[in-house]
């Protein structure tokens, strides 16, 4: 069963001071915390904000990969859960490629 989500919030968590994306279900008030790194919670906040950082991240380099081939990410599943992590896939889209004559 797949859920659709959006980011409801970037947060700390009071007792670990470990970042927090909080993702809400847009048809119900479920909501489902993922715990991340400080890397990762910059990267995100400086994506929400519009903020270009001074310099390229490494995250950078795959994002510039896919627009370059046409992929848009469809979609990211969280497909199972091991030791308290979520594990998922990222579904790519590519353009439908018409060769006309």
């Amino acid at each position: 069963m797949e859920i659709e989500v959006k980011i409801r919030a970037l947060m700390m968590d009071p007792n670990s001071g470990t970042p927090i994306i909080i993702l809400k279900d847009i048809n119900s008030e479920t909501m489902l915390p993922i715990w991340v790194g400080a890397y990762e919670a910059n990267a995100i906040a400086l994506e929400i904000e519009k903020i270009a950082p001074p310099r390229p991240m490494t995250h950078d380099l795959l994002r510039n990969l896919n627009v370059e081939l046409g992929l848009k990410v469809d979609r990211v599943v969280v497909t199972s859960l091991r030791s308290g992590r979520k594990i998922g896939l990222t579904l790519l889209a590519m353009p439908a490629i018409c060769q006309c004559d």
